[in-house]
């Protein structure tokens, strides 16, 4: 079980790393933001990589928690779909910046770092009970006949796109952050209507 220290730490450690990456992050400085030494920090976690695995691991657990737990429920696609949405959002907004860091982290080819994200993923049997429960309802008649990778690539770039386009979009467009927040959980609504217009016959 993870420790009260422990978890402080993470939090921590989470924060520099969003801020600087995986390479600019330096223990001296998540040892300071924990408000502790950096003997103390090394008794916890021996390493940076340590660490930051498992946070990866964490944030990639947390996230496939919420998706499975609505995808193993006995309800239709475009409501799983819903809260998947309002899961995902709520979500995002308490940590804007993790779509942007995973992907930055993807990009620099590090392979442990992803075969943890995938392990974490593929450990759970939901994504292919969901891709089968879409497939289903096609047969069905109860929503269009779309391949299923192209409904999935869809939602996420409805989801995923103003997280990662996070400072790009309110500079350009001079939005604050606050504004900015309200925009993306008005986006809710508006993707479930988009999503709709997209899947049903």
């Amino acid at each position: 079980m993870t420790s009260f220290r422990e978890k402080a730490i993470l939090e921590a450690a989470k924060s520099v790393f969003m801020e600087k990456g995986y390479s600019g992050a330096r223990m001296q400085k998540i040892a300071d933001k924990a408000n502790i030494n950096k003997s103390m920090l090394h008794y916890y976690f021996r390493s940076k990589e340590q660490l930051f695995g498992d946070i990866i691991e964490d944030m990639t657990l947390n996230i496939v928690a919420k998706y499975s737990c609505i995808i193993d429920s006995e309800i239709t696609v475009i409501e799983k779909f819903d809260k998947i949405i309002d899961e995902y959002t709520d979500l995002m907004v308490q940590n804007p910046y993790a779509p942007l860091f995973l992907l930055n982290e993807i990009s620099q080819n590090n392979s442990k770092h992803i075969n943890t994200m995938k392990a974490a993923i593929s450990n759970s049997r939901s994504s292919n009970k969901f891709l089968k429960q879409i497939l289903k309802e096609q047969k069905l008649g109860l929503i269009k006949s779309t391949p299923s990778n192209q409904v999935i690539f869809t939602v996420l770039s409805l989801l995923v796109f103003p997280f990662i386009a996070n400072s790009f979009v309110k500079n350009i467009l001079e939005i604050e952050d606050e504004s900015y927040t309200q925009i993306i959980l008005e986006r809710k609504a508006l993707i479930k209507t988009v999503l709709r217009q997209f899947l049903m016959t």
